[in-house]
């Protein structure tokens, strides 16, 4: 006997009956003839959070980079500025 919920939730459940070779094999849908309760929460808004959320990690990871350029940036000049005080500022040492 081979029992799921049904009502939708299971998207493989044809694919999978009709793949087994045992043709006495019961399959039972639990929700055949069930009255569904109707969800507050409806699809378009659940992708709509879906999107949201989709959006905020894409935020959140150009927040990530942008922060790891700035960083490089900083420290390539902060490389930069060290580099010329101590060639120029040696340099100014050795001339007095």
């Amino acid at each position: 006997m081979f029992i799921y919920n049904g009502a939708g939730l299971e998207s493989w459940t044809d694919k999978v009956v009709d793949s087994l070779s045992n043709k006495d094999l019961k399959v039972v849908e639990a929700s055949k003839g069930v009255e569904l309760i109707k969800s507050a929460h409806d699809e378009d808004e659940e992708e709509h959070e879906h999107e949201e959320v989709e959006n905020n990690k894409t935020t959140m990871q150009l927040k990530k980079t942008t922060i790891t350029v700035m960083k490089t940036t900083m420290i390539t000049k902060i490389t930069s500025m060290v580099q010329w005080i101590l060639t120029y500022g040696f340099h100014q040492r050795m001339q007095k």
